[in-house]
């Protein structure tokens, strides 16, 4: 579950890769929503020079003022709100441009929420039946940047991973990069690779030049033209 929380809510929900919308299956989805508000509630939100924060402030006015628009027109959709969604007001808040841990729960994957990156501390929930469900679902988005797996059957999750269009899927981990395997997603979530050997590439102008040490003005490949 931790994993879960730091993936969802690190830097506050401030990174490309967030895990902001969850799909569950729905044998699960009872005790696992239950869990995450109640490890999202322990987190402390304030004052992020003092190391017992987690939860600071998003990066200015208009940033906190658009997530909060995400978060009004998920009530309006319907989706239930397990947690958070209201301007924090604490002596260290008050002023500051912080938005607390918001979680949706019984989403609709149509909704905006779970179509469209929000860049903050707010996440969608939404059930399952069946996996080929679930793989539509993750796939149903313009973006494909990253993405997680988790499972206690690691191999069926390496099949699984196969099928996620995102540049980037995790098996039982998330936000875990490293320098010597590629970064970059597909569709609209950016072009090439950053990291790794590939990322030589980017920087590479591959170009073919041809000389003919024949001598010859005429080629036997040109019979075709007589």
């Amino acid at each position: 579950m931790q994993s879960a929380v730091f993936g969802a809510f690190f830097n506050s929900g401030q990174v490309c890769a967030a895990a902001s919308r969850f799909y569950i299956h729905e044998s699960l989805y009872s005790s696992f929503s239950k869990r995450f508000v109640e490890e999202t509630r322990k987190l402390r939100m304030g004052d992020p020079t003092r190391m017992e924060t987690v939860i600071g402030p998003v990066a200015y006015a208009a940033h906190r003022d658009k997530i909060e628009a995400y978060i009004a027109e998920a009530r309006q959709s319907g989706a239930d709100l397990l947690i958070g969604g209201e301007r924090p007001q604490t002596p260290e808040t008050k002023d500051g441009w912080f938005v607390p841990p918001t979680i949706f729960g019984n989403c609709d994957h149509t909704s905006t929420l779970m179509r469209e990156e929000i860049f903050g501390p707010v996440v969608g929930l939404c059930p399952f039946k069946e996996t080929e469900e679930a793989i539509a679902m993750a796939n149903d988005t313009p973006f494909g940047l990253s993405a997680s797996l988790w499972t206690t059957d690691v191999a069926r999750g390496w099949s699984l991973a196969g099928r996620i269009k995102a540049g980037t899927v995790w098996v039982n981990e998330h936000l875990i990069i490293f320098c010597d395997t590629p970064w970059g997603g597909c569709k609209q979530s950016g072009w090439g690779k950053d990291l790794s050997k590939m990322v030589l590439e980017e920087y590479t102008l591959t170009k073919h030049i041809y000389v003919d040490l024949t001598g010859k003005p005429d080629k036997p490949w040109y019979g075709i033209l007589k």
